[in-house]
């Protein structure tokens, strides 16, 4: 993500650089010969009246965000196979060939990228019903970008992406496309921990969090647990080697994009320590 203070020093010529785009509440999935994946390759059902859209377009494969009336309805997409749910809908902001794509190569820039993709699904005679593109506009300043911000929040959306308008497409996270999001801050009692996976295995993965209110006021029993990341390396190395040593029953500033209704902290990242508490 970009924090907003960084973006309020860019100038008319820099902001001309990037297009600005709503960030769905959903999932961002690739479809590729009629299979929908996430990023890290888990397969995504009930999704065949897409696919079905999707399908009149051999040899392409698309980069986009599965959304419905909320984030969970997206996520049920992965927990169940049952049942084709017609509520939800996708909007692609990306595509390129099937052989770019199994290459891990593509070649062309973002601005051809996007004309290629208004011209097959938008140009269509016959609408697409559950396949759309994802909107763009263009900003020269920090103001613009604001009033756009606030609508895609009011809109119901996760936040703004923006997107380097030459930019090649990367098969893993990038610095060209730069995300947006409303962000607050919560202070939480650790209570636990575990190890991490991939290249944080043998190391901390996450930490357990309560509410640091609700760990005062509530028995355990009826704590709502939350686990977060955004540890630096240093930090999962020392206090996994110190079975928790130094974090665990410390109060930890915590910035998260709000409360889901469950309880749980949206999207939690580690701040600091607070030492003060």
């Amino acid at each position: 993500m970009i924090k907003q203070e960084v973006l309020k020093r860019w100038t008319s010529d820099e902001w001309r650089r990037w297009w600005i785009e709503p960030k769905r509440d959903g999932y961002r999935l690739i479809y590729h010969k009629g299979q929908f994946l996430s990023r890290t390759g888990k397969p995504f059902h009930n999704l065949d009246h897409i696919a079905a859209e999707l399908s009149q377009l051999p040899g392409w494969t698309f980069d986009g965000e599965l959304y419905g009336k909320n984030w969970e309805e997206a996520a049920n997409a992965r927990r169940s196979k049952n049942g084709v749910n017609n509520e939800l809908n996708y909007a692609v902001f990306d595509i390129m060939s099937d052989d770019d794509w199994c290459g891990q190569m593509c070649a062309e820039p973002l601005e051809q990228r996007r004309l290629r993709l208004l011209a097959m699904i938008n140009g269509r005679l016959i609408p697409m019903k559950y396949v759309h593109v994802m909107s763009h506009f263009e900003a020269t300043r920090y103001e613009s970008f604001v009033i756009a911000h606030k609508s895609h929040l009011q809109y119901g959306c996760d936040g703004t992406v923006l997107k380097l308008r030459d930019s090649l497409y990367e098969f893993k996270r990038t610095k060209t496309w730069l995300k947006v999001k409303p962000v607050e801050t919560f202070d939480c009692l650790v209570v636990g921990m575990k190890e991490g996976i991939g290249k944080y295995k043998g190391m901390l993965g996450a930490l357990q969090l309560v509410d640091a209110d609700a760990a005062e006021l509530l028995e355990q029993s009826e704590w709502v647990t939350t686990w977060c990341s955004g540890m630096t390396d240093e930090q999962r190395r020392s206090w996994w080697g110190q079975d928790g040593k130094g974090i665990i029953g410390k109060i930890i500033e915590v910035s998260a994009r709000g409360v889901h209704k469950s309880g749980r902290l949206i999207e939690p990242r580690f701040v600091r320590i607070r030492e003060d508490k």
